[in-house]
């Protein structure tokens, strides 16, 4: 479904009041507290995971009722630890695993594609800008 995540009736819609798990990775502190808010209030059974940007917010949405708080970079933090454990300091796991990772982004977001096009095009602007300084300079 597309919509406003602040919409009750788009909520209604979408089931929230039968949902076992709700996942939301919006960005925004208020909407996520507005969610939590009225999934409490439609369906108190529900697991409410929700994005938080720093620890206050997260600290804030626990304090709110959800049961847990995704922290990006914290953890983004956990699974590099977790990764060097496992893998140690070996040059090639990571090379391994750099691979995986960019073929996750090029195959989900065309990461690539999109690289190469954005270097073409500051390339482009570089010669443009370079040839504008040559002409001033006659």
């Amino acid at each position: 479904m597309y919509g406003d995540a602040t919409d009750a009736e788009l909520l209604e819609e979408s089931g929230v009041e039968r949902a076992t798990l709700v996942v939301s990775t919006i960005p925004d502190y208020s909407i996520n507290l507005f969610l939590l808010n009225h999934i409490k209030q439609k369906n108190p059974q529900a697991i409410i995971v929700l994005h938080g940007d720093d620890p206050t917010e997260a600290a804030k949405l626990y304090e709110a009722g959800a049961t847990y708080v995704v922290l990006p970079h914290y953890i983004g933090s956990e699974k590099v630890s977790a990764f060097i454990s496992k893998s140690g300091l070996s040059k090639s796991a990571f090379t391994k695993e750099r691979k995986a990772h960019l073929d996750y982004l090029e195959k989900h977001y065309g990461a690539l594609g999109k690289l190469e096009e954005s270097q073409s095009k500051k390339l482009g602007r570089s010669i443009v800008a370079s040839m504008a300084s040559i002409t001033k300079a006659k």
